[in-house]
């Protein structure tokens, strides 16, 4: 996977980050890493429940300097094919700056995570 991390981006839908998450996406400008999702304590953790605290926690990493960064989300249901909830960022005007090399710690709170019961992918 670090050839796909660290080679030239491909070109490609949206929906193939569910289908294959490891396919790197974008024009190589800014790296995602380091992704976590933490309960109400701040614990990492992999599952939630329905009203409970949810946060997505991830670096956001410029190689060259970023005027205008936005950051979506989708939670995906895997066995329909489409988004539950989904967040656009530069749509909404949820926007911040990097300059080049800057790393900037990200979190996304959900204080009353409102999905049905199930499984999602969050993309």
């Amino acid at each position: 996977f670090q050839d796909l991390l660290e080679g030239e981006p491909m070109d490609a839908s949206v929906g193939v980050g569910a289908l294959a998450p490891q396919v790197r996406l974008g024009n190589g400008a800014a790296v995602i890493r380091d992704v976590r999702l933490l309960n109400a304590d701040g614990e990492a953790t992999r599952s939630f429940e329905s009203r409970a605290t949810l946060t997505i926690e991830f670096i956001a990493q410029a190689r060259r300097s970023l005027p205008r960064v936005g950051v979506g989300y989708a939670f995906l249901v895997p066995s329909l094919g489409v988004a539950a909830a989904h967040s656009q960022a530069l749509a909404t005007g949820w926007t911040f700056s990097l300059t080049e090399g800057e790393e900037r710690r990200v979190q996304i709170r959900f204080p009353d995570l409102t999905l049905h019961p199930g499984h999602y992918h969050l993309g």
